[in-house]
């Protein structure tokens, strides 16, 4: 026969006024529905214990109350009231709980903290075995998909949700990782359409990373970062990698360098077929302009033919193509005016060596033949200078045929003015 012995004592200043044995089908107390009812505003104590059991394992409950402070206590099938309740061995309870208040039809567990004592924890789960796994687990699915507190055996606890097929799909860990494993994370905002999707300000502390992967869990292949003067940098390829990009607060970009000296500073350490490209396909796939620099100076290429090219020499070519400008402004190497053709040690080539030499060359003293010009072009400063000084050769020519020119009219003059007096004495002899 197993015997369920309550000893329920009832202190005041030291004094024992009873204990109450009840056996099972039987009842003890003088309230009709079979509980045990104390009413007294002294210390209550109470112990339930299975004698068939080894005290290892009996169930023990425990109530201890302050005087004038709920001075009624039940013990009994239908309410189990205590201000503290220990269980030392495994109980199953198949109704409702309630702890704290009454308990709910709708709710296995309902916790109720009293404001009266804001001191005390709502709910705690105390274990001084670091071996436990599962100090507060919750399952759905039998153990397949068990979620909850998990001890990890050194003392610490980590927080562990899993899906109905027992994948593990959140995981919150102090001293190790942090995971959302499917669904997207949403912060400011109930709707995530990413796997995250931030609606409000991200803060982060300088000399951290925004790091991308080249796998799950592989090695790094770019970075963002924002170093200690402030510059935000884009790294690209794995280790520290190299600096593709980088954003001063002066509002410089650098595309190669760390240290752009202009609101736009492109380097490369090796040649590239374009260092910049600019394109408008508005108007065509073919609209695509490189800029690339090489040994000679910079070019523009189009199509890749060479359509500009600034040389290291200072030098401007436009190659198949025309320039067109309102004005042009060339400037001289001192001496290089051909006044000295008005000089009167300048030796004029006479008219007659000049016809000699077209006859020969086919075209004018120290002018480049047609020929030369179509093969290497004209510089257009050394063309006008030349020219220049043809007109002024021609010049010299010119006065020089007008002094003989006015020299044959005067001795015209000085002729005519003697056949009119040849006439007239003519004139007069044929008149007598």
């Amino acid at each position: 026969m197993r015997v369920l012995i309550v000893c329920i004592s009832i202190l005041s200043v030291g004094s024992l006024y009873g204990q109450v044995l009840l056996t099972p089908g039987g009842t003890v107390g003088t309230s009709p529905d079979g509980t045990v009812r104390v009413s007294n505003t002294s210390l209550l104590a109470a112990s339930i214990i299975d004698d068939n059991d080894s005290p290892d394992n009996a169930v023990r409950l425990v109530s201890h109350w302050w005087p004038n402070n709920d001075s009624e206590r039940d013990l009994g099938s239908s309410s189990l009231k205590w201000r503290n309740l220990f269980l030392s061995s495994n109980a199953n309870i198949f109704g409702n709980v309630g702890i704290g208040g009454s308990a709910l039809t709708n709710a296995k567990l309902v916790l109720t903290h009293s404001a009266s004592a804001p001191y005390m924890n709502a709910f705690q789960i105390t274990s001084n075995n670091l071996n436990i796994h599962w100090p507060l687990m919750i399952s759905t699915n039998g153990l397949s998909n068990q979620s909850g507190f998990v001890s990890d055996g050194d003392g610490d606890i980590y927080f562990l949700l899993r899906d109905k097929n027992g994948n593990a799909d959140v995981q919150l860990n102090s001293e190790g990782n942090n995971f959302i494993n499917g669904g997207n994370l949403g912060i400011g905002t109930v709707a995530p359409a990413s796997k995250l999707e931030v609606n409000g300000t991200i803060s982060m502390v300088r000399g951290n990373k925004i790091q991308f992967l080249e796998t799950v869990g592989g090695a790094p292949r770019a970075f963002i970062e924002s170093d200690a003067s402030n510059n935000l940098k884009f790294h690209i390829g794995g280790g520290a990698g190299t600096d593709a990009m980088n954003l001063t607060t002066a509002g410089n970009l650098g595309l190669g360098l760390i240290s752009p000296s202009g609101k736009l500073h492109i380097n490369t350490d090796a040649w590239v077929p374009s260092l910049l490209a600019l394109s408008d396909t508005h108007y065509g796939p073919s609209m695509i302009y490189h800029f690339q620099i090489e040994s000679d100076g910079l070019k523009i290429k189009k199509e890749n033919s060479i359509n500009y090219l600034f040389k290291t020499n200072g030098d401007f070519i436009v190659s198949n193509g025309a320039v067109h400008s309102k004005e042009v402004k060339v400037s001289l190497t001192p001496g290089t005016g051909p006044d000295y053709v008005f000089e009167p040690t300048y030796q004029l080539p006479s008219l007659t060596e000049i016809e000699n030499y077209i006859k020969a060359n086919k075209h004018l003293p120290e002018v480049p033949s047609a020929k030369e010009m179509e093969t290497n072009g004209i510089n257009l400063s050394e063309m006008n200078m030349l020219l220049l000084k043809k007109v002024e050769e021609l010049t010299l020519y010119i006065l020089d045929q007008h002094k003989t020119i006015e020299q044959q009219k005067a001795q015209a003059d000085a002729l005519q003015s003697r056949l009119i007096k040849i006439e007239k004495v003519l004139n007069q002899f044929e008149n007598k």
